[in-house]
């Protein structure tokens, strides 16, 4: 029994230039696929630190949101244990609930 020579490989699965043909497809399939995971973290982290800074710089702060007005449901005195109170708010058609579950 010969040894290989340099152009055969026993564990070589068909013909030399369809394997490579396979390999290069393979290799670019892998670097489209790394370039596009890399835009879209970049894309992913650029919008979170817009938003992030946008609201930091805001002059109210970045807990007190502005496009809805406050707006009184009921006053908690008048509220009974256990007691459900319907609303909408911030929109007509948002219905809501306001319970009091403690003293």
């Amino acid at each position: 029994m010969s040894e290989p020579t340099k152009d055969e490989n026993p564990n070589e699965l068909g013909s030399g230039s369809k394997q490579s043909n396979v390999d290069a497809s393979r290799r670019n399939f892998l670097k489209i696929s790394v370039v596009l995971s890399a835009i879209l973290a970049v894309g992913g982290i650029a919008a979170v630190s817009k938003s992030v800074t946008e609201r930091a710089a805001s002059p109210e702060g970045a807990s007190t949101p502005t496009s809805f007005p406050r707006v009184k449901v009921s006053n908690v005195n008048t509220l009974s244990l256990n007691q459900v109170v319907f609303f909408y708010y911030p929109l007509d058609n948002e219905p809501n609930i306001l319970v009091k579950i403690g003293q």
